[in-house]
């Protein structure tokens, strides 16, 4: 794994702490340069300080990843063949018209919508139809992604017209990010061996993929080289973000799943790496938990400052861009290069700082140095899921694991 790295670090730009001299004076001097209100682009310290709980700390977007204007209702109503006991979750606008459609699915174990509902309640509010689809912890791969697809499909023919199937995006986190791809080449590339009769998103279409796990397709004719993502559609606007301090998923997971077997010529695509900060004394970790926020209880208080302007308000830019056809503004927030559109709001501590922004590129991915080594001379923390351990946990057969 190691050695992966470095093999790598001719062709992948490597971020983050650099060489670590131990956790505690790191930590030291990185909680001080914070807490002193200075710009510090750090590996947030072991163990992570007191985690922001709202967006009461920092500012918040405007015009993409707030609280849009249409009321959203709720309802699990929807049941799943291969999962009865658990229905699909569907947010909407509250009228009759027809809408979008964006397909969630989840990180291993988060079966509860309410884990992701801020996200999804602000998607639903600006005009779109959010589909959350449970899988069980158990079963085959193969399975759990039958599971998601099946549910997507269910909740497509119960709504009907609601559901405006030429304009469609698929998002998902760890494991869901990597079900992501495989579930849009279902929509998107094969349709009709897969129940459709006609390809979705023919209008518009994306995928957001967050922190992904390892990703395996279910192709009808597996080629030799693997190459199972080629054949997805060239208009597909695609996005990939991962966080500094996840010791969770493999950044390089991303990349050998994902990033490379996407079409080379794809038409838009992005890498997006979100780093952690602080402010006297509290924390934004982007940790591998940043989609759903804040780990903790009661279930909504999972809203802030990265929740809203590294997630949501990316993903909402990108549907806005991709299905709505929204112009320049929603494309730099969706696919960002300047310092404006990287920004991720400002402290209102602190002097009222910057956060830390993101960065961003359209033909590299940006791996992080706080987990797995990278350029730093000592690993912060290992993963706990490698890109050298794919095949350790597949089920699909070959070649190369799928």
């Amino acid at each position: 794994m190691k050695n992966s790295w470095w093999i790598l670090t001719g062709v992948l730009a490597v971020t983050g702490c650099g060489p670590s001299t131990g956790v505690d004076e790191e930590s030291h001097v990185a909680v001080a340069a914070l807490e002193a209100g200075a710009t510090a682009s750090v590996c947030a310290p072991r163990p992570y300080g007191t985690e922001v709980a709202s967006t009461a700390a920092t500012t918040e977007p405007t015009v993409y990843g707030v609280q849009g204007p249409l009321p959203v209702r709720v309802a699990s109503d929807v049941p799943n063949a291969l999962w009865p006991e658990m229905p699909i979750t569907v947010y909407r606008p509250d009228d009759r018209a027809s809408y979008p459609v964006l397909f969630y699915s989840h990180a291993y174990g988060g079966s509860d919508h309410t884990h992701v509902a801020p996200l999804l309640q602000r998607l639903a509010s600006n005009g779109y139809n959010v589909v959350f689809v449970p899988y069980m912890n158990t079963g085959t791969r193969n399975s759990q992604y039958d599971t998601l697809w099946n549910g997507f499909v269910a909740a497509a023919k119960q709504y009907g017209s609601r559901f405006d199937l030429t304009r469609v995006g698929f998002i998902g986190h760890s494991f869901g990010g990597g079900a992501t791809p495989e579930m849009a080449r279902r929509a998107f590339a094969d349709p009709t061996h897969n129940g459709l009769t006609s390809a979705w998103g023919s209008a518009g279409r994306f995928m957001f993929i967050m922190a992904p796990w390892f990703s395996f397709p279910n192709l009808k004719n597996p080629t030799a080289t693997n190459d199972h993502y080629r054949d997805l559609p060239l208009d597909v606007k695609t996005v990939i973000q991962v966080y500094a301090d996840d010791d969770t998923n493999d950044h390089l997971i991303a990349v050998n799943d994902i990033w490379n077997k996407l079409p080379p010529d794809l038409q838009e695509k992005g890498w997006q790496l979100v780093k952690s900060d602080g402010c006297e004394g509290q924390w934004l970790n982007a940790g591998h938990s940043t989609p759903a926020g804040y780990s903790s209880t009661p279930p909504g208080s999972w809203d802030n400052g990265h929740d809203l302007w590294a997630v949501a308000r990316r993903i909402h830019a990108l549907a806005a861009y991709a299905l709505k056809g929204s112009g320049a503004v929603a494309r730099a927030i969706a696919f960002p290069s300047t310092a404006d559109a990287l920004g991720l709001g400002n402290w209102k501590g602190c002097g009222g700082r910057a956060v830390v922004p993101m960065e961003a590129s359209a033909t590299t991915p940006i791996l992080s140095a706080c987990g797995g080594g990278g350029d730093a001379t000592a690993q912060e923390y290992v993963f706990t899921y490698s890109a050298a351990a794919h095949c350790t946990w597949s089920d699909t057969g070959a070649p190369a694991c799928r």
